[in-house]
């Protein structure tokens, strides 16, 4: 396949968001960190096998990130049509309030489903 592009996609109703093979991952993680100064400053994306993102507030605190259509396309093999998934989707505060974006780390060295994006109920809700 196209050099940036996943073997498969994977529906997972055991896997919270949305999983990326490591090279969607880091493009996705580093445009994140470039939606605004504030968003640049409270975001740690954990670069580990499942590894997802937080801020360190609620997500109700970073309107930027929610209102300016930020967004997947996605276009699956054989269909010339494409759905647009909100990144908000992916995201929820956890029991403390801070801000998790569930755009899990996938590294293809320990799975080997690693190489397709997963999506999971956060993105089947």
């Amino acid at each position: 396949g196209y050099p940036n592009q996943p073997q498969a996609a994977i529906l997972a109703t055991d896997f919270t968001g949305m999983g990326l093979p490591y090279y969607l991952w880091y493009q996705t993680t580093n445009l994140l960190y470039k939606v605004d100064t504030t968003i640049a400053a409270d975001l740690v994306c954990d670069d580990n096998n499942g590894g997802i993102c937080k801020l360190n507030d609620k997500c109700s605190a970073y309107p930027n990130l929610w209102n300016n259509g930020w967004s997947f396309k996605i276009q699956f093999t054989g269909s010339s049509e494409y759905l647009i998934f909100p990144i908000g989707a992916l995201a929820a505060d956890d029991s403390n309030g801070i801000c998790s974006i569930y755009i899990q780390y996938l590294d293809d060295e320990h799975y080997s489903q690693s190489s397709s994006v997963i999506f999971g109920t956060l993105f089947l809700q």
